[in-house]
């Protein structure tokens, strides 16, 4: 089993490189262009929701280089924002691909790892190109990656012989390579009052301690970014990517801004939210604070499954895109449990993120998650209906989205808006969820029309921490607001059944959790014709509760988040065998087995996790 984990994982690698202080633009570094003179022409001061992918690869990634992708950063926006691109070996399904709908904002996270490597390799001419190295992963790329994964899990670091003394041929290019990417982030931006498109500077770096995945996708602010990435080989673990992102961003170049957004942490071994340093040493104050402030959120759900919480009977609805292993501290739930009992002993909790989904691809198509459309994540590893129907890739998904609540689709709003885990996760569909929390919200606030105005001025938005108890409250007030995904003109979206509040709290030093249903109906009957994949039964349009913790105790630590869950519908390996018209009472034509196979789930249950709200007692 963990050999076959390393091979997936070397099929989704993060990246990095040492960083120096960047040339701004009127230093000779990347020039950002004209600045937007007013707002957006779409400003709303009680925000909106914009729906985007901040987790995306490219040709420039060393796994899917070997995947045979060829899609370059600029080819990616340009797909967010409604462009075609032709997937090549994907069949007829992929040809023209484009989005049913575009994004709003988008990040090309390409791994930091070997990004001057491939370039070398694929540059015919370079110092590099004809280096038995470079021959190998030409000719055989998918043992190559392997190979390459291998090194970025193991100590010490070292990069490939072939790149010289001090490594410097590959960290030239892999410089190089860093800038092409900032200016395609710069030329896809939007700075017109249409505010149409936001993209951002960013890069994904890995930790991979064996086969444990701590990877982190570094979301710089604007163009003011380091001009080199920071990897695996100049830092091996987390808190020293922190360190070089304080050297080399906000203490290194001016304005430069940045976060950095785990990797969804299902396959993390249960190292995520373990609360040490390199496996060993309990982390402090100093080193939670640090992480605090440069991870305010985390990726929950992606192609590679989704990470709420573990599989267990306490939680029916954690049984969902399970994928790597079952251990508890993988899961972002139990990471948020943990964080309160770090956060008892340290007076910082480490562990206060908000939730985003994104989609991992490494095809170069962000936001392409429709269960429907899903052409894989993989090049030419998933490039056919068999192939993605294969034990191999049946366990993986089309992908999340990340929604975040800010004034308008600019950088300095969305950035700001992750910043204070004002954001949201959904595992594909794009459901309008918002969540406040306060001790004296109106019972009645979901009938009022200027219900968000109220939530503002009486509470606090999702990803926030609640403000003071007063002496007279008894208990804190949630309102959760949600609206279905009204779908694209190719296919209406899926009714809700139903919202749930989860929560969490600290009793003594036991982490304790409680899922309450606030609104809909679990016991719908909703249910899904697999010879059509047309839903069936009732559900909601939208869904509203106001809730009151009926076992709230002032003197525990607590944290509340909100989960909207849709109707059954099909999922993406149900589409497939819909279209390939497979009949289980027939012959089963060769690779379409699981289409038959009682114990690959057949549909499933989309949905939105709001960031949580805390609440910390008055010492």
């Amino acid at each position: 089993m963990r050999f076959a984990l390393l091979l997936v994982i070397a099929g989704a690698l993060s990246c990095s490189s040492k960083t120096t202080p960047a040339r701004d633009a009127g230093d000779g570094g990347v020039d950002s262009g004209p600045p937007r003179s007013g707002p957006c022409d779409h400003h709303d001061p009680l925000r909106q929701v914009f729906f985007g992918d901040l987790h995306v690869h490219t040709a420039n990634s060393f796994d899917a280089q070997s995947y045979r992708v060829r899609a370059t950063p600029s080819d990616a926006y340009r797909f967010a924002q409604g462009g075609v691109l032709d997937l090549a070996g994907k069949g007829a399904l992929a040809k023209g691909y484009r989005l049913a709908r575009p994004l709003d904002f988008a990040a090309v996270t390409d791994h930091s790892e070997y990004l001057g490597e491939i370039a070398l390799c694929t540059s015919a001419g370079s110092e590099i190109y004809d280096a038995p190295f470079c021959e190998g992963l030409r000719a055989s790329p998918l043992g190559t990656v392997y190979g390459l994964g291998l090194r970025i899990g193991s100590l010490p670091a070292t990069r490939v012989e072939a790149c010289g003394t001090n490594d410097a041929l590959c960290l030239a290019r892999a410089q190089s390579v860093w800038q092409r990417t900032v200016e395609a982030a710069e030329a896809a931006y939007d700075r017109s009052a249409a505010c149409r498109f936001t993209s951002f500077a960013a890069y994904e770096w890995s930790s991979q301690r064996t086969v444990s995945m701590l990877h982190r996708n570094v979301i710089f602010r604007d163009h003011r970014v380091p001009a080199q990435v920071t990897s695996f080989f100049e830092e091996s673990e987390p808190r020293g990517l922190w360190a070089a992102l304080e050297r080399d961003c906000l203490k290194g170049v001016d304005g430069c801004d940045v976060v950095a957004i785990p990797h969804n942490s299902n396959l993390s071994d249960g190292l995520m939210f373990d609360g040490l340093i390199e496996g060993a040493t309990p982390i402090d104050a100093a080193l939670a604070a640090t992480q605090a402030k440069l991870e305010p959120v985390i990726e929950v759900s992606q192609h590679k499954g989704d990470a709420e919480c573990i599989n267990t009977a306490e939680d029916e609805l954690c049984d969902f895109e399970t994928f790597g292993n079952q251990q508890k501290l993988s899961y972002v739930r139990e990471g948020l449990k943990q964080g309160l009992l770090l956060g008892e002993r340290l007076g910082t909790n480490p562990f206060k993120m908000g939730m985003i989904g994104s989609s991992d691809t490494h095809n170069a198509i962000p936001g392409a998650v429709e269960e429907d459309r899903f052409v894989g994540a993989f090049g030419n590893k998933d490039d056919t209906d068999t192939r993605l129907l294969a034990e191999a890739n049946i366990a993986h998904n089309p992908g999340g989205l990340a929604a975040i609540w800010a004034e308008e689709n600019s950088r300095e709003s969305l950035f700001d808006a992750l910043k204070r885990r004002e954001v949201y996760a959904t595992t594909g569909p794009r459901i309008v969820l918002r969540m406040f929390a306060g001790w004296s919200l109106p019972s009645d606030l979901c009938n009022k029309a200027d219900w968000v105005k109220l939530g503002y001025q009486q509470g606090v938005p999702m990803g926030s921490e609640l403000k003071a108890r007063p002496s007279s409250a008894k208990a804190p007030m949630l309102i959760v607001s949600a609206l279905r995904d009204v779908g694209s003109d190719q296919r209406p979206g899926t009714k809700l059944q139903r919202i749930q509040i989860i929560k969490g709290w600290l009793d003594g030093d036991q982490p304790k959790e409680q899922v309450y249903e606030i609104a809909g109906d679990p016991q719908n009957a909703a249910s899904v014709a697999l010879d059509s994949c047309t839903p069936q039964g009732p559900g909601h349009d939208s869904l509203c509760a106001v809730w009151s913790d009926p076992q709230f105790d002032p003197s525990q630590r607590a944290f509340y988040y909100a989960r909207v869950v849709e109707n059954p519908s099909c999922r993406w390996n149900s589409w497939i065998c819909l279209r390939n018209k497979i009949d289980c009472s027939q012959t089963i034509p060769p690779g379409f087995g699981s289409c038959c196979d009682a114990n690959v789930k057949k549909t499933i249950q989309e949905r939105a996790y709001s960031s949580p709200i805390w609440y910390t007692p008055s010492k």
